[in-house]
């Protein structure tokens, strides 16, 4: 994983310059208006480094597992969550180059999440103990099993993309809670290698972006890139989260949604606060507006890296929740790793150049 992690930052970085003048050529621009931050002109094509890093660097894991026999993969799982991203940030950058109206992006995220629904990632009940003992589950019918389902891989999916308004916000999240369901999966039992594997890629990718990113951007990873984001976080969330319980002789695939919505609970928490005033004040729930909270912070007179970094706290707090919830046995070694990453990864956004 530490591999893959090196592999995917690297070849992000060294791919940002190459997308950034792709995105000048096509015209790929992000126009300064009143809801944005930034004054000038920036390139929103970002998100195709993000996914070349995580895709290449996961291509050559492969290779070198092949040659030399080392790892015992799962290629099936692979080609899942591959092709579902694939399918999300190919939406996402076709919303970069023709700017789609919201409800045909919608009508096709629910499309898509109905193809993963139909891959077998889902989950067929809901698990709402704050331990882990297991006690209060509600299980669904196949109708509320898919509904559930595409309302959280769509939900999480636009979150992130609404959360994506301040530079390294929406990338910086998306890596804590990356961070946070490694952990996770570190903790259990049989720890499930594919999703660690795919998780460390896409962490890499993504530090790798915010070297360009972090206050003051000089590049934006655009609707392609927080797709991307978001909807690996739906759906690892439901492959690596969920457990199988046996009932009256029949197994269901259990969803343990507190600890679920606690790893990724700043985006849900924003865009369900944003979706309430939206409509008390008579708008669109898709209208964009300044509503969202880092919009509040910044209108306090706070410093747009000062708000993103205090998110990026807040993140890391509600993740230590998730795993406290998710279980009673959970090292407190694996928590301190999980700070002790966050925080080298600030200072890499920090102190290092971001010259494109």
């Amino acid at each position: 994983s530490t591999l893959i992690f090196l592999l995917s930052l690297s070849i992000t970085v060294g791919l940002m310059p190459i997308v950034n003048k792709i995105g000048l050529k096509f015209n790929v621009i992000d126009i300064p208006d009143k809801r944005k931050k930034h004054k000038g002109e920036i390139v929103r094509l970002g998100g195709l480094a993000i996914y070349l890093g995580f895709l290449l660097s996961l291509f050559f894991i492969f290779l070198i597992s092949n040659f030399y026999s080392i790892l015992d993969i799962n290629y099936l799982t692979y080609l899942k969550i591959l092709v579902s991203v694939s399918l999300f940030f190919l939406l996402g950058v076709s919303d970069d180059f023709f700017n789609m109206q919201p409800i045909s992006r919608l009508f096709l995220q629910i499309i898509f999440g109905t193809l993963i629904y139909s891959m077998d990632i889902k989950f067929e009940g809901f698990d709402i103990n704050w331990f882990s003992q297991r006690e209060n589950i509600f299980l669904m019918n196949s109708f509320f099993s898919y509904l559930f389902t595409i309302l959280w891989i769509v939900g999480v999916t636009n979150a992130l993309n609404w959360l994506d308004g301040l530079d390294g916000l929406a990338g910086g999240l998306s890596t804590i809670s990356q961070i946070g369901m490694i952990i996770i999966f570190l903790s259990l039992p049989s720890p499930n290698l594919e999703l660690i594997f795919l998780c460390s890629a896409i962490i890499g990718s993504s530090i790798g972006f915010l070297r360009y990113n972090f206050f003051p951007a000089k590049i934006l990873m655009g609707d392609g890139g927080s797709y991307l984001l978001g909807s690996m976080l739906g759906i690892v969330s439901i492959l690596g989260l969920r457990y199988d319980l046996q009932i009256s002789g029949q197994e269901y695939k259990i969803f343990p949604i507190i600890s679920a919505i606690f790893l990724i609970f700043i985006p849900i928490f924003d865009m369900f606060i944003v979706m309430i005033e939206r409509s008390i004040n008579g708008y669109s729930v898709f209208y964009p507006d300044r509503r969202h909270f880092h919009y509040k912070f910044l209108r306090k007179g706070i410093h747009p890296r000062s708000v993103v970094i205090l998110y990026y706290g807040l993140a890391q707090a509600f993740c230590c929740v998730a795993f406290i919830l998710f279980s009673n046995y959970l090292n407190p070694f694996l928590i301190c790793l999980s700070l002790i990453i966050l925080s080298f990864s600030i200072l890499y956004c920090l102190n290092l150049r971001n010259n494109l």
